[in-house]
């Protein structure tokens, strides 16, 4: 329970550092970039896997680089949701996964 809540902590960190180095990626307060983080973490868990599932022809076919798409996507979808957290294109929310997917690794390693 402890990691999570690190975990969840250290991504709303990761929110606000990519908010600042990705055009496109807004972020108002501490409290949009943990909303962000916890909708970004039930995306993963209830709606990435069957999304995955889905599009499974598509990811084959492009040796995986659709996951990119789908990455990029869950990280609009969870802007959307949030009020204070705006993303203002694909290509943002595209950098901003790919950012955001290499933090996690790194935080993953760590805890």
């Amino acid at each position: 329970m402890m990691s999570l809540l690190i975990h969840l902590l250290l991504t709303s960190i990761l929110i606000l550092i990519i908010a600042r180095q990705v055009k496109g990626v807004e972020v108002d307060s501490w409290w949009a970039a943990l909303c962000g983080a916890v909708v970004l973490g039930l995306l993963n868990v209830v709606l990435l896997p069957v999304v995955t599932l889905v599009t499974l022809p598509f990811t084959l076919v492009t040796f995986g680089l659709f996951l990119f798409v789908l990455h990029a996507c869950r990280f609009r979808f969870s802007a959307a949701i949030v009020a204070g957290f705006r993303v203002n294109g694909f290509v943002p929310a595209l950098y901003g996964s790919i950012l955001l997917t290499l933090f996690d690794l790194v935080i993953s390693v760590f805890l």
